[in-house]
């Protein structure tokens, strides 16, 4: 890869594989008059304290500057499609004032309307793909609202905007200039390097023929199935979500097993999971969705664009194995799935299965992902402003699937189960959290005991 600081500004580049996904998953949604595909996904801020609305307008502007990712328009969309970098302009994120409502209804008010407005697509011929908003609740207490597109960044780039974003911020209300990271490799410099590695290389064509034996007769097509489905069938549905936690016992069984058996808790998490969807549906042979991320090296770490995608684990669930056997099978699975994952997603349909995009969109699949420490940076003190990330209800999910996103850090485990509410009924999805949560406690007591044994003593 270049410098980031080395070459012009690109007129035109590639797209990237995983966009060439989405662009066609947003395609066959809409042609199929399934609504509207939302790519954008985002967060809410409280903001508590003075808020310098200058400072943060010249904060968001600094951002969209910093972050080529942020200015790709895309006005030549398909598997040959090309994008452009545009230059930097100002960013002034939109501005409600709630205060004339009840003082007991402005949180709640901002946070509905934050959600519809963050929900929106951006044009993608425009060159700016960060949408904001700030709802003013009272004179020291407002609503910070920011989305950002799925077809440029990913998790962990949401993450870094907003970390650079509070201290740009701190920046401009002291007078100071911003302690950022250096910036080696750009946006641009990426999606160049995408495009050369699959020029060059043959290998991920040819690590295609074994991507098939996790795809073979069930892949990502694996229906989710649970005790009182309300229906099968993709259609508009509305999004339920259920949270739960590990009691402190479990958490410290967790840290325990993972120190001494030299596991992770994605490892130990994940596989209790199956066991439990494997308890809950009856079925053996599962399969589910993982995250999987090219910031394999240094220099990628701190770079803001979707270097994140999906690839799939296939376990076959051995009621005689232990937990301590099945556990050690289930990351092999996923260390391979992450080898895997390099392979792009378009070579994979295209040589494999013409029809796998229609067959994930008509029938449920299942995500499993956990995050340390949590999303967005957690609670922080900026310039005298509190700023409390805020979870903002919105239209973010289409595509049917049962999500389960957990997040390990020192006080514990928290999860959180998205669901298509017209799908599985809340019940059945509380029993599965309710069987999740029970199997991790019993199986790190007894990781010696075949699951069988262990889920028959249930």
């Amino acid at each position: 890869m270049r410098t980031a600081n080395e070459g012009s500004r690109p007129e035109g580049l590639p797209l990237l594989s995983d966009q060439i996904d989405r662009l066609a998953i947003q395609e066959w949604v809409e042609k199929h008059d399934l609504g509207v595909e939302v790519r954008m996904f985002g967060r809410g801020f409280r903001l508590t304290g003075p808020l310098d609305t200058d400072a943060l307008d010249s904060a968001l502007t600094a951002l969209v500057a910093r972050h080529e990712a942020l200015r790709a328009a895309f006005p030549d969309r398909g598997r040959t499609g090309r994008q452009e970098i545009r230059e930097a302009r100002p960013f002034t994120p939109e501005r409600v004032d709630l205060t004339a409502l009840p003082e007991d209804e402005r949180a709640d008010e901002a946070l509905r309307l934050a959600g519809a407005f963050l929900s929106r697509n951006l044009d993608l011929d425009g060159g700016l793909l960060m949408s904001g908003v700030v709802y003013r609740l009272g004179e020291r207490d407002h609503l910070l609202g920011l989305a950002v597109d799925h077809l440029v960044v990913d998790g962990q780039s949401f993450e870094i905007l907003v970390n650079e974003l509070w201290e740009l911020y701190a920046a401009a209300v002291e007078g100071r200039e911003a302690k950022l990271p250096e910036q080696r490799f750009t946006y641009a410099d990426f999606v160049r390097w995408e495009a050369e590695w699959l020029g060059r290389d043959p290998s991920p064509r040819q690590k295609i023929a074994r991507f098939a034996e996790l795809l073979d007769g069930i892949g990502t097509n694996a229906p989710v199935y649970l005790p009182g489905m309300l229906r099968e069938t993709n259609d508009r549905y509305a999004v339920g979500t259920f949270d739960g936690s590990l009691p402190a016992q479990t958490c410290a069984l967790l840290t325990e097993y993972c120190r001494s058996a030299r596991t992770t808790p994605f490892v130990v998490l994940f596989t209790a999971y199956l066991c439990a969807l494997h308890a809950r549906g009856g079925r053996s042979d599962l399969a589910a969705l993982i995250p999987v991320t090219r910031r394999t090296e240094e220099h990628l770490l701190d770079l803001v664009a979707f270097l994140s995608t999906y690839a799939t684990v296939r376990v076959r669930i051995n009621p005689s194995l232990t937990f301590k056997e099945l556990s050690r099978t289930v990351r092999s699975a996923v260390l391979e799935t992450q080898r895997l994952g390099q392979v792009p997603a378009p070579e994979v349909t295209s040589s494999l299965a013409p029809s796998h995009l229609g067959r994930l969109l008509e029938r449920p699949c299942t995500f499993f992902d956990v995050a340390p420490g949590g999303w967005s940076g957690g609670d922080r003190e900026v310039a005298g402003l509190s700023v409390a990330p805020t979870e903002v209800p919105g239209d973010q999910h289409q595509i049917e699937s049962l999500e389960v996103f957990a997040s390990v850090d020192d006080s514990g485990v928290d999860f959180t189960v998205l669901f298509p509410a017209d799908v599985f009924g809340e019940e059945s999805v509380r029993e599965l959290a309710h069987e999740f949560t029970s199997l991790v406690h019993r199986f790190l007591t007894a990781p010696d005991t075949a699951i069988g044994d262990v889920l028959r003593a249930d």
